[in-house]
């Protein structure tokens, strides 16, 4: 068990009736968590009565809803676990992914290694044009398996949520739950958030060989994403 290490998401009810595939793939990791922890926005879930009975049912020991006021979008994946496990290690996922078995353990193998810095299953590579300005989004190149060893690190490496990624206590700037100010500068972009938060703490992102493809992308129906 990683008693350390709080695996935390966040949805909205659009995805509620998928999200139990998700969870079942938490709870059958080949680690397991501390702790899974669902948070949700009392702006848009008034209360449990709001919950599928397939979601509530995996209520356990393990896995547990958590109601919080505010609607954060995805910044609420990070935000309240850091507030309420301010010295564990915090496991972001998405609420769309049937993860593979392994994922838990590859980010944990990591963390043992490498444990002042932030160790990721997937990742994209921000690249610069000729004047070191940004290239715009769809230009950015995804890091697989092939670019990597078993560890590895490159400049302008940002963690990508959607293949879990791990954040050891401390390793993020003091603004990361500055939401205000998140709202103001990146809103749509959690990732790109932490990013900078983890640079501006002087800290690394480190990537690790785990082949994502393992994991399964849930089909929903008219999928959307988090609500503004």
């Amino acid at each position: 068990m990683a008693e350390e290490t709080i695996v935390s998401l966040t949805s909205f009810p659009k995805r509620f009736s998928t999200l139990w595939l998700v969870i079942e793939s938490l709870k059958h990791q080949t680690i397991k968590p501390e702790k899974i922890v669902l948070y949700l926005s009392s702006e848009e879930v008034s209360g449990r009565e709001d919950i599928p009975a397939s979601l509530l049912a995996e209520e356990d020991d393990l896995f547990e809803i958590r109601f919080r006021e505010r609607k954060l979008r995805a910044h609420g994946k990070y935000h309240y676990a850091m507030q309420d496990f301010p010295n564990k290690n915090i496991v972001t996922v998405d609420d769309d992914i049937v993860y593979a078995p392994t994922m838990l353990e590859a980010l944990v193998d990591g963390h043992k290694i490498f444990p002042n810095e932030v160790i990721t299953n997937c990742t994209c590579q921000i690249l610069l044009n000729n004047d070191r300005s940004a290239k715009p989004y769809k230009d950015w190149s995804k890091i697989k398996v092939v670019d990597c060893c078993r560890y590895c690190s490159f400049d302008n490496l940002i963690p990508m949520g959607v293949g879990g990624v791990l954040y050891p206590a401390n390793v993020l700037y003091r603004d990361a739950l500055n939401f205000d100010l998140a709202k103001e500068l990146s809103y749509l972009a959690d990732d790109l958030w932490l990013y900078a938060q983890v640079v501006l703490n002087g800290k690394r992102v480190i990537k690790t060989s785990f082949d994502t493809a393992q994991n399964i992308p849930v089909y929903i129906k008219s999928n959307v994403t988090l609500p503004a």
